[in-house]
């Protein structure tokens, strides 16, 4: 019998639930306790990823404006999302999709890089904690506590963790991969997560793959999109879980 899901519509996509739960995960900081089905859907599928982040952009400016200009940012994240909520975010997304679809297709100048990377880029999951994956030792404290800041999205503190770490393990792929992970999600010095995704991404790890994706992405981000567009399809030809998403953003740097 066909398993069905309670997360997913019957083209295969995120409902509207799923979605909600999203953006008041990203809200709430606290995205290691979504399902799994739902957290690793939108992993991959870019479709949701921007409809997760738009939504979560507008309801910032459209459900209390008020909360906006507080310095507050803790109460903001603290309130509770309701599906009314993300439904009125749904509709005026639609609309702002149609807008903007209309004035790419009279204007069609190239995507900012920024919009470009923060529309794709979401920090890959902690499986080492998730799920058991036992790559270290638990016993050293920096790594400890480098993966809970990491959980809870306080990538600075991570870096802080791994950086010295890394330096003493160049060849860990692991911790090499969350140490460029924390670098992008930090929004600081981009270009430090380059070369060690550059070596993860030649090496036989089973990270190699989500390597390339995070690869190409950080090259938008500096705005290399010639070494970007080659990344991006040396993904499609290999044909694995990234495919699809290397497609989509080849077609807006090309």
């Amino acid at each position: 019998m066909e398993h069905k899901s309670d997360w997913l519509t019957q083209d295969g996509h995120l409902n509207d639930e799923a979605c909600a739960l999203w953006v008041d995960a990203l809200n709430e900081r606290n995205v290691v306790t979504l399902p799994d089905e739902v957290l690793q859907h939108a992993k991959t599928c870019i479709e949701c990823k921007k409809k997760i982040l738009n939504v979560k952009t507008i309801l910032a400016y459209t459900i209390d404006p008020q909360l906006n200009e507080q310095k507050n940012l803790k109460a903001r994240f603290q309130r509770t999302f309701s599906r009314k909520q993300y439904m009125l975010a749904a509709v005026i997304l639609f609309f702002l999709t149609i807008g903007s679809s209309l004035l790419y297709f009279y204007i069609r100048q190239p995507e900012n890089a920024d919009s470009l990377f923060a529309e794709n880029f979401i920090p890959y999951p902690d499986i080492i904690t998730n799920k058991g994956i036992s790559a270290f030792s638990f016993r050293d404290s920096l790594l400890a506590e480098g993966l809970n800041a990491y959980a809870l999205e306080n990538y600075s503190m991570a870096i802080k963790n791994f950086d010295p770490l890394y330096s003493v393990e160049p060849d860990n792929d692991t911790l090499g991969f969350y140490l460029a992970n924390a670098i992008l999600a930090s929004g600081k010095n981009i270009e430090v997560a380059i070369p060690i995704l550059r070596k993860i991404c030649v090496g036989k790890s089973l990270l190699s793959e989500p390597a390339k994706w995070y690869l190409a992405l950080s090259l938008i981000k500096i705005n290399d999109y010639k070494s970007a567009g080659y990344t991006l399809q040396q993904i499609i030809l290999e044909s694995g879980s990234y495919k699809q998403n290397a497609e989509q953003v080849i077609k807006k740097i090309n």
